[in-house]
């Protein structure tokens, strides 16, 4: 998968953690800006948890990532 810019690898990551959080029952928050430590806030049974989402890369010998 090839990104043209951190933003973008970033987008696609966080909706990935989206995804998995809300498919195991948690109900998922965002918050308005990107200036806080997280980038999302998950509930499940009245438990809030903040989440900071990291983005990494490994390319094998075949450049394929």
């Amino acid at each position: 998968m090839y990104f043209k810019s951190n933003k973008e690898k970033g987008n696609t990551r966080l909706g990935i953690a989206i995804a998995y959080y809300s498919s195991n029952g948690y109900i998922v928050s965002i918050p308005l800006n990107d200036i806080q430590d997280y980038d999302l806030i998950v509930d499940k049974a009245n438990e809030l948890k903040r989440i900071q989402v990291k983005a990494i890369l490994c390319r094998t010998k075949c450049n394929v990532y």
